[in-house]
């Protein structure tokens, strides 16, 4: 009797332990998330939305559905949604749990996409014909646009300035490239040819580049530099200001403090007489650094954070977190797009003028403005990208180009 006793006692103990175990499993999302098998890269995103000390229902039926997904999306996917520590409400709507593997709906009937390069930062993405140069963090990359031939690194060791490499351009059969480890390069399809701080060059981390007949203009962490091709020779221009990614949106005369990272330009681009440059506030000054005129949050820019700039003839197009800026080059006038008057997305990590087309990368996906309609189309991003994640955007005659931290993504035009 004693022994029956003993045993019934142990197995309601045993019985509690369990319940107390499977409870505890889903005290918080990361421990739900573990006990559904999800992938362990994974497990470290979703371990953000334990920040605030809640798991709610919205999180429970993200993670849930995030199961059901293949285990090489569940990063990503994370990435995507939890990265922000935070599951809402328009987020569940838009991942459609009732079919849990269609997480990525399309604006359009076109989902011809490839992937690249895994495990590569893509930075810049310059076209060549049947190729693509690559700027990344581990050296140069000539890259055939069909993904049948092996791509080509340059490093170091081959001649390179730098292995950091942040920009890249083709201007009349020469390559340009420049460096955030070494300065300026240019190869002639052989041999680098090096400018870096031995011939002038007083601030070597490049962080974007452009070029025309006679200058190459380079945006650097302190300012900017302008090396004529002639005489080999760089004017320095030594700015204030500049981006600071620990202050957010950005920071102007402050950004010195120590510990803090600075970047004056991460974006440059000629156009005629004058220089458009920026990351934080844009800047359209002359060939001396002259004359400037100021772009601003609240003056001419959605945001004064400035990620990318594009032209055709008549306009100048800034893409800057929370929307993008079309500046009339007559009267300098500009007009600003943001989510509420049409586009889909609310920070712009990219655009490429394509023709009669305006195409931007946001964290939502693809945009396509009608230059002169001003008309939206869109399409959603199958990969799961964050903003953060976008590094280059590149358009050709078939496709759009993404470097991401990821890789490199291509994806047929509509």
């Amino acid at each position: 009797m004693l022994k029956k006793l003993l045993l019934t006692f142990l197995v309601s103990v045993f019985i509690l332990i369990s319940i107390t175990y499977i409870v505890a499993l889903e005290d918080t999302a990361e421990q739900y998330a573990q006990s559904l098998g999800i992938e362990k890269s994974a497990l470290n995103v979703i371990s953000k939305l334990d920040k605030d000390g809640e798991f709610n229902e919205q999180e429970k039926d993200f993670i849930k559905w995030l199961s059901s997904q293949n285990k090489e999306e569940q990063f990503k996917l994370a990435f995507k949604y939890a990265f922000d520590g935070k599951i809402t409400g328009e987020e569940i709507a838009e991942l459609n749990l009732d079919s849990p593997q269609s997480y990525s709906p399309s604006a359009s009937g076109n989902e011809e996409w490839a992937e690249f390069m895994p495990g590569y930062c893509i930075q810049d993405i310059e076209s060549d014909g049947n190729y693509l140069w690559l700027g990344t963090d581990e050296g140069l990359i000539k890259f055939s646009k069909s993904g049948k031939q092996p791509p080509i690194v340059f490093t170091k060791e081959d001649g390179l300035i730098g292995n950091d490499v942040q920009a890249v351009k083709i201007y009349d059969n020469e390559l340009w490239i420049g460096t955030a480890d070494g300065g300026l390069s240019k190869f002639d399809g052989i041999n680098f040819s090096n400018y870096g701080s031995d011939e002038g060059l007083f601030d070597c981390r490049v962080m974007a580049l452009d070029v025309n007949q006679d200058y190459v203009w380079l945006g650097l962490t302190t300012g900017l530099s302008r090396f004529t091709k002639k005489t080999e020779k760089f004017k320095n221009f030594e700015l204030p200001g500049g981006y600071t990614p620990e202050a957010g949106l950005g920071s102007s005369d402050s950004v010195a403090k120590e510990g803090m990272r600075r970047i004056f330009a991460d974006s440059i681009l000629i156009d005629g007489k004058y220089i458009w440059y920026g990351a934080y506030n844009l800047f359209r000054s002359n060939q001396n650094v002259g004359n400037s005129k100021k772009y601003y949050c609240g003056g001419g820019l959605a945001a004064s954070r400035v990620t990318s700039l594009d032209k055709n003839e008549d306009y100048i197009f800034a893409g800057t977190f929370r929307g993008i800026s079309i500046i009339d080059k007559k009267n300098l006038q500009s007009e600003i797009y943001t989510d509420v008057n049409g586009l889909r997305g609310r920070d712009v990590y990219g655009l490429v003028v394509d023709n009669d087309y305006l195409w931007i990368a946001t964290e939502k996906g693809t945009n396509k403005l009608n230059i002169t309609t001003s008309q939206f189309n869109y399409y959603y991003f199958p990969y799961d990208f964050q903003g953060e994640c976008i590094l280059s955007f590149m358009v050709d005659q078939k496709y759009i180009w993404i470097g991401t931290v990821f890789g490199l993504y291509r994806l047929k035009k509509f």
